[in-house]
């Protein structure tokens, strides 16, 4: 009987905390997919300026 509510309370401790970090891994993947994205269109929003200065 001891044994299976310690088994239940570490479960119940336990998974929720592996979600969580397979949660944020793919929050981070996500964010640097956002960061690259803001990157290449910061790019092409200067070359755009650059083409509006020569004309």
């Amino acid at each position: 009987m001891q044994t299976s509510t310690i088994i239940m309370f570490l479960l119940t401790i336990i998974i929720p905390i592996i979600i969580a970090i397979i949660s944020k891994r793919n929050l981070n993947k996500t964010i640097n997919r956002f960061e690259k994205l803001r990157e290449e269109n910061k790019k092409i929003f200067n070359d755009k300026k650059e083409d509006f200065k020569f004309r």
